[in-house]
């Protein structure tokens, strides 16, 4: 039987089970068992004013992750926030778009409770732990500058179905999270993540962005204007606290 929290608390969710590095397959059966993704209604809301708690001397990684992750509750929290895919804690990412993979939790949690730019951190340091993996990767490979012009012939030419009873029609951006490799376009050798900012779609889609995501690869607190606006509308098919193990965390 799958385990059940009984408070909607995240003092009270086992995080601490997540804290040491585990096997993937093992890793699958407790987030099975313990199923946080079950509680994201009260869950996400309370992470993110978790850490925006977090105290701040100064914007230096290592400070504040020596200073705030030093039980296993909390390095557990980190682990599951910034090296698992954004899915083991929330379904559905499109319609929770605030909480989704282009919002960096710990850093968003501090710039809402602390008003600390994105930009006053060292992101480009390789080992900064503080943010997703991905979305520190988007961030840290260089990312072409390309025209309005060209972003709209790409977006379109990955909205549109190319086989089946579709053929032509378009995809609904906002459900549109993958793109393929984009071989031989501009766009060819980037990070998905990169892809979903620089096109615009899914999380990154105007319509259900949020100010506390990563929208821009090149400026971290940048929100790019709309690539679609009233001029060049578009039209898509859509339906309806204990002791830790201290090997292997970077700010040691």
């Amino acid at each position: 039987m799958p385990w059940v929290c009984k408070h909607n608390d995240i003092y009270q969710f086992p995080f601490h089970e997540f804290a040491d590095p585990l096997p993937q397959g093992e890793l699958d059966e407790k987030l099975k068992y313990y199923r946080p993704h079950q509680y994201y209604q009260w869950i996400m809301p309370q992470i993110l004013a978790h850490f925006g708690r977090f105290r701040v001397r100064e914007p230096r990684w290592r400070v504040v992750a020596g200073e705030n992750l030093q039980d296993k509750w909390s390095v557990g929290l980190w682990r599951l926030v910034t090296q698992q895919n954004r899915g083991v804690l929330l379904p559905k990412q499109n319609k929770n778009a605030k909480y989704g993979a282009l919002t960096p939790l710990v850093l968003a949690g501090l710039r809402e409770g602390q008003g600390i730019p994105y930009t006053s951190w060292d992101l480009m340091d390789p080992e900064f732990c503080l943010l997703e993996t991905k979305l520190r990767e988007a961030i840290q490979t260089p990312a072409p500058d390309l025209s309005l012009e060209t972003l709209l012939e790409l977006r379109q030419d990955v909205l549109t179905y190319k086989t089946g009873p579709k053929l032509g029609e378009q995809k609904n951006p906002e459900s549109v999270w993958t793109t393929g490799t984009m071989r031989g376009t501009p766009l060819e050798g980037t990070l998905p993540l990169q892809r979903v900012m620089l096109l615009q779609i899914w999380l990154a889609h105007p319509t259900i962005r949020n100010p506390l995501m990563i929208l821009d690869p090149h400026n971290p607190d940048k929100t790019p204007e709309p690539l679609i606006n009233s001029k060049n509308s578009e039209v898509f098919s859509l339906k309806v606290p204990n002791q830790i193990n201290h090997q292997q965390l970077p700010w040691l």
